[in-house]
């Protein structure tokens, strides 16, 4: 659990940029493992990072903090 909320933390601290890259390159190794190919994904994934600021508005109420508290 705890590599977890490493983890998660440092995401956190990357760029919209580097958020994308990251995504990507996850994305590759899921493929590289099942041996799929499917590009679709990626700019699904980038507008749904693109959308963040606006669902931020939600995610950085103190209520939402509350509600997630037990995975700390």
């Amino acid at each position: 659990m705890q590599n977890i909320v490493q983890l998660t933390r440092s995401i956190d601290k990357l760029s919209l940029k580097e958020l994308i890259w990251l995504l990507q390159y996850i994305v590759g190794l899921l493929q590289k493992r099942t041996g799929t190919a499917d590009d679709t994904s990626l700019p699904i994934a980038e507008t749904t990072l693109l959308s963040e600021p606006a669902l931020a508005e939600d995610w950085n109420k103190p209520d939402e903090d509350d509600a997630w508290s037990h995975l700390q």
